[in-house]
């Protein structure tokens, strides 16, 4: 699957680093944490990929992405689609 391929080179880009291009936030982060929480979203919980949950959760943190999270997405994931990431 092409998102797996994906997925597994970002996590292993992010292996000792806070944001995707070093320690800070940048439009690289603006461009792919969107798609990344849609990922989520659909029920993938990024266990296999603990450095990608683990940037996940830090800009998740954010208060700037605190503020523009749509509601109703705080009640969990939606389906279950991409779970077994």
């Amino acid at each position: 699957m092409l998102l797996i391929t994906i997925l597994t080179h970002i996590f292993q880009d992010l292996e000792g680093k806070k944001y995707l291009c070093g320690s800070k936030f940048t439009m690289a982060d603006v461009f792919f944490y969107p798609l990344l929480a849609i990922i989520v979203r659909k029920g993938a919980t990024l266990s296999a990929y603990p450095a990608l949950k683990k940037y996940y959760d830090t800009v998740t943190s954010l208060p700037p992405v605190k503020r523009t999270w749509p509601p109703h997405w705080n009640d969990g994931p939606r389906t279950d689609h991409l779970a077994m990431l």
